[in-house]
């Protein structure tokens, strides 16, 4: 085993990238029998063996590689920095909450994109003032992995600083901003995302309307029945059907069973459900 540990990792060095990837994949299928060689690995003088080895013991997931995957952090390669932060994330382990935190200061913009992931995995509430701050970032895609990360923590700490990141110029960051307060379901959020259901974004318009639904406010029956008839983007249609299928009412079923008349078939399809979990018989 031992030498085809090293065969496997002679391999890494190889410019195909199919010879790499498939002598990382039996590395990963060795498991912890390669553990030890890898970690030794992430010293390599080669670049390219540093940052695979990283992404092999990400895969494996064995938390024993978290304490040299920090060190590595500091790689002078911002490849291996990248997926290093990825393989921390993978790992789930709360020991490296800090050296996270600490990567969101790089100036390389995939590990801070990579941090904010990793972070939310981890979900430690620890990154949540970190995760606020990153919001502010001048990358699109970091701000999205913050926005995506604070909606798994759902600490309410970060209510306030998410609705006032909910009118962020790009529209996905936007999305991922309305599902992470969707995930907190105070009622203090109700006016955001009740403004955002004329979003420009369906899907900005559709995480907001399941949020709403979330919350469980009654008053929101008129807005989504709206949208339920109006909207252009079935999705939209779709998602005001589940969500006033969880606020329920005499008001929702009358709006649900107009909708019955929808052109399309997820639309339908969800209208006929909640109708059933209203407990309202379609035939």
């Amino acid at each position: 085993m031992a030498n085809r540990i090293q065969e496997c990792l002679l391999k890494l060095q190889n410019a195909d990238v199919d010879v790499q990837q498939n002598a990382g994949i039996e590395l990963i299928e060795m498991g912890q029998e390669a553990l030890d060689t890898l970690i030794v690995a992430l010293k390599s003088p080669n670049a390219q063996v540093r940052y695979l080895s990283a992404w092999i013991l990400g895969e494996i997931g064995d938390t024993r590689a978290v304490v040299p995957l920090m060190h590595a952090l500091y790689d002078a390669d911002t490849r291996v920095q990248d997926w290093v932060t990825r393989a921390l994330g993978e790992l789930g382990d709360a020991r490296a909450v800090d050296a996270l935190i600490q990567a969101l200061g790089t100036r390389n913009t995939s590990v801070r994109r990579h941090a904010t992931t990793a972070l939310g995995w981890i979900g430690d509430p620890r990154a949540t003032d970190s995760l606020i701050m990153a919001l502010d970032d001048e990358n699109a895609e970091v701000r999205s992995g913050a926005a995506d990360s604070l909606g798994r923590l759902a600490n309410p700490a970060s209510l306030h600083a998410l609705i006032r990141h909910a009118h962020d110029k790009d529209d996905w960051v936007r999305m991922r901003v309305i599902y992470a307060i969707g995930q907190l379901k105070h009622p203090k959020a109700l006016p955001i995302l009740s403004q955002h259901l004329k979003d420009r974004s369906e899907w900005v318009r559709t995480n907001a309307c399941l949020a709403l639904g979330h919350i469980g406010n009654s008053d929101t029956v008129v807005l989504l029945a709206h949208a339920l008839h109006h909207d252009e983007s079935p999705n939209m249609r779709r998602a005001c059907a589940i969500s006033l299928s969880m606020l329920g009412g005499d008001k929702a079923v009358e709006s649900l069973v107009s909708a019955l008349a929808d052109s399309e078939d997820i639309v339908l399809e969800a209208v006929d459900q909640a109708l059933q979990h209203l407990g309202y018989s379609v035939d």
